[in-house]
């Protein structure tokens, strides 16, 4: 019979972290403790509970058919218990601790960076950590708050707050437009010396949203890129006009260092959502910077 008043929480805690990790190292180093401590609490609670967890090799690690049952349930109840703790401390008024977010680089790079301070100044208790990446991260896996993200949102067990969408338009300095001349029809760009996203043996075909509908452009390239950044700041040398994320360049228009271009045509992207697990206690500092960010990024992000 199963002794579960014997079962003691901190080898409850370690067997998780093993079967988490797959390994009985790296659940020590998330501990911080000695492997050879990690391997006594799960002997001890296999021993608490009078059947083998775990199948150790010197190859892998495995769960036994009772230890994966036992995981599934214990997992669950230590998850339970982690966010009635922060629960509870949330309830002292005063928010604080850290917000784990992900985003893309240039949006971090260009929006996050003025928008995180900002919050900060307001709510002095709490930090955030920012990781800049085209990759995309698995929330949970890697112990994120929230994540920004664009395009199609295809993980089921995350929410989705919809900002708005990602479309580009067209840009020149000044100084150049009034160099060169400032494009009239779409066809116009084809005489200008073109910055361009992901070309192709220095050419693009890009397809706009205009007043007849969906137009495409064969454009050559005078720069091609594969960094939205690059091309912002070329653009900004004046070499050129460039097709750009209107979302990119919105200080640059409010201070007058670009100009759009042919207003009336856009290039359509995709929805840029921000995104956190779903099923599980959101922390008030983590809602707290999540509303700050909707309300903020809806201001800048076109909504259609």
């Amino acid at each position: 019979m199963v002794k579960s008043l014997d079962v003691d929480l901190n080898h409850l805690t370690t067997f998780v972290k093993v079967a988490d990790a797959a390994s009985f190292t790296l659940a020590a180093n998330a501990l911080g403790v000695p492997k050879s401590t990690v391997s006594r609490r799960v002997s001890a609670l296999e021993a608490a509970l009078g059947v083998r967890l775990i199948r150790r090799t010197t190859r892998k690690l495995s769960l036994t058919e009772e230890g994966s049952s036992y995981y599934q349930k214990t997992a669950r109840a230590l998850e339970a218990i982690d966010e009635a703790g922060r629960a509870v401390a949330d309830m002292d008024g005063e928010p604080r601790g850290l917000v784990r977010i992900t985003a893309p680089v240039d949006v971090g790079n260009d929006v996050l960076a003025d928008l995180v301070p900002r919050f900060l100044k307001d709510h002095p208790g709490i930090s955030v950590e920012v990781q800049l990446t085209g990759r995309r991260v698995d929330l949970v896996e890697e112990s994120f708050d929230l994540a920004l993200r664009a395009g199609t949102l295809s993980d089921s067990s995350l929410i989705a707050r919809k900002i708005g969408t990602s479309c580009m338009r067209v840009f020149g300095t000044r100084g150049y437009l009034e160099r060169a001349g400032t494009p009239k029809k779409l066809a116009d760009l084809k005489a200008h010396s073109m910055i361009l996203f992901r070309t192709r043996q220095g050419q693009a075909d890009v397809t706009f949203a205009g007043p007849k509908g969906s137009e495409t452009v064969n454009l050559q390239a005078l720069i091609g890129t594969n960094d939205f950044a690059f091309a912002r700041r070329v653009v900004l040398a004046g070499a050129g006009i460039g097709v750009l994320p209107a979302v990119l360049c919105v200080k640059e228009i409010e201070s007058g260092a670009l100009e759009q271009v042919l207003p009336k045509y856009s290039v359509p992207g995709g929805a840029f959502h921000i995104v956190y697990p779903s099923g599980r206690y959101v922390p008030q500092r983590v809602a707290l910077f999540r509303d700050f960010l909707l309300k903020e990024l809806a201001a800048i992000f076109p909504k259609e």
